[in-house]
C-alpha cells in the first residue's frame, strides 16, 4: 500500500517472490481498500507466451538505470521488455487494455529475478497511480514542518546533494525519498507527496506523507 494506492502482487509456483527490505514497510495483509490492480508474475516456460506477439511494433527503447528497455503495442495490450545489463535476454510484462491488470514471465532460476520484479513492479505501479490521481515523479524530496519540498533535475546534477544539505541545515529537515517519490491529490485537489519503496541508490524506503509545497 503506496500512498494508499493498493497493488496485489501475485506469484505462481514454482516462482518465489524476492521483494528487497525496500517494499518491508508498505507490505499489508490487511488492506484499507480494494487492489488498484494486480501484477502476477507467472513461470517462463513458454516463450511464444512471455515474449511481444508476432504483429507488435516497437515504439519505444532506451538505456537507464533499469537497463535496455523496450516498449511494444500490438493494437490491443503494451509489453514491456527489459534486459539488465548487455547481454542478457529481455524479460517481459504485459498490460492488460486497461492497465489495471499486468502479467510479468520469469525464468524460476534467473539471478536477475529481484533486480526484474523491483523494475517491472516500479512500472506496473507507475500507470496505476496515474489512474488514481497520482504521479511518480523523479526528484528528491525533503520534509520540514512546513510540508514537503521536491528537487527536480536530471541524474548525477545534484538532487540527493542538495537534500542532504538541507537536512544538515535546517533541524526540522528529513529526507523522504531521494529519486521516486509519489505525489497524489487528494479530494479537494491539494497535493501530498508519499514516500516509495523506490529511492535510487539511498536506502531510504518510508511510509510517511507530507504536504506539496
Amino acid at each position: 500500500e503506496i500512498g494508499g494506492i493498493i497493488i496485489r502482487l501475485e506469484v505462481s509456483r514454482p516462482l518465489t517472490l524476492p521483494l528487497s527490505e525496500a517494499y518491508q514497510p508498505f507490505l499489508t495483509d490487511h488492506p484499507s481498500a480494494p487492489a488498484a490492480g494486480s501484477l502476477r508474475i507467472l513461470p517462463a516456460t513458454d516463450s511464444t507466451v512471455s515474449s511481444p506477439s508476432a504483429d507488435a511494433r516497437l515504439v519505444a527503447s532506451g538505456f537507464n538505470d533499469l537497463g535496455e528497455s523496450r516498449l511494444f503495442f500490438d493494437g490491443h495490450r503494451y509489453t514491456v521488455g527489459i534486459s539488465p545489463c548487455p547481454g542478457e535476454v529481455m524479460r517481459y510484462m504485459h498490460f492488460s487494455p486497461s492497465f489495471r491488470e499486468a502479467t510479468l514471465y520469469l525464468a524460476p532460476a534467473d539471478r536477475w529475478n529481484s533486480f526484474i520484479i523491483d523494475s517491472m513492479s516500479r512500472i506496473f505501479f507507475s500507470q496505476i497511480a496515474i489512474l488514481e490521481s497520482s504521479f511518480l515523479i523523479h526528484a528528491s524530496a525533503v520534509v520540514t514542518s512546513a510540508g514537503s519540498h521536491l528537487f527536480m533535475g536530471r541524474s548525477g546534477t545534484g538532487k540527493s546533494t542538495h537534500s542532504a544539505l538541507w537536512n544538515a541545515t535546517f533541524p526540522d529537515s528529513s529526507l523522504l525519498n531521494d529519486d521516486n517519490p509519489l505525489v497524489r491529490l487528494n479530494a479537494s485537489g491539494s497535493p501530498s507527496v508519499h514516500g516509495t519503496p523506490w529511492s535510487g541508490k539511498t536506502k531510504c524506503w518510508i511510509n510517511r506523507h507530507a504536504p506539496l509545497i
